[in-house]
């Protein structure tokens, strides 16, 4: 459209008009020191947006694959039907064993007895502890059944 203006005036209205254009960009823009720093703020809210956002994924992925062995261990118990006496006599093996992942003790009745004798004996193979070894295991038929083989 400007050529076809351009192209039907003389040459000193050509030059006027392509002056006038030119202006707009000789002038200063009298709100160009608002429109910078809010550009920059808007630059600066997105990135921390953008951070934000991936902080909390960053959390979620985190929370999801960490391992909770006390949380499955209590599952595992409820599942079996055992007293709160019971379990809390299991954890406490778990913890005087140093087992990680109490559940862990539940397996097999052999890494069971395992960890009963590593317990309630102490290096040299002689039992100490024998009403504790006792309570655990009346607790083994519960975990593991009636027929489970003896130690």
């Amino acid at each position: 459209m400007t050529t076809w203006i351009l192209a039907q005036q003389t040459m000193e209205e050509k030059i006027a008009i392509l002056r006038q254009m030119g202006s707009r960009f000789e002038d200063p823009d009298p709100h160009l020191w608002w429109k910078i720093p809010s550009v920059l703020c808007l630059f600066v809210a997105a990135i921390l947006l953008v951070w934000m956002l991936y902080t909390v994924q960053r959390r979620r992925q985190e929370r999801e694959v960490a391992p909770q062995p006390r949380r499955l261990f209590l599952r595992a118990m409820r599942e079996i039907g055992l007293s709160a006496s019971d379990v809390w006599h299991l954890w406490r093996l778990a913890g005087r064993t140093r087992i990680h992942h109490p559940t862990a003790m539940l397996i097999s009745a052999r890494y069971f007895d395992q960890v009963v004798a590593q317990d309630c004996c102490d290096q040299k193979g002689q039992l100490v502890h024998a009403a504790r070894r006792r309570r655990l295991m009346a607790i083994r038929p519960a975990i593991f059944g009636p027929e489970a083989p003896a130690p």
